[in-house]
């Protein structure tokens, strides 16, 4: 999530270069997403990856502005589970 802040803050100062660094900072955004997405069906996976950690990445999402990370159904889920 710091990698998808810096890289929207360059495409902000970059001009009509900044498209590239936009492109690259959704990339990121859909990574990060899509890493999340296992440990909704998976007690498990949610158990191994710690609850405690799921707290840091809820802090750094509000703190960077990660709307898709947050906006994201199995992130809400997995914070539910967590509770």
């Amino acid at each position: 999530m710091k990698v998808n802040y810096r890289l929207r803050n360059l495409a902000k100062s970059k001009g009509s270069e900044g498209q590239m660094f936009d492109k690259l900072a959704n990339s990121v955004e859909d990574f990060t997403t899509r890493l999340l997405d296992p440990m909704q069906s998976d007690q498990m996976q949610r158990e191994g990856f710690g609850y405690f950690i799921l707290d840091d990445i809820l802090d750094d999402a509000i703190e960077l502005e990660q709307k898709k990370v947050m906006s994201n159904v199995n992130f809400t889920n997995i914070i539910n589970y967590a509770q």
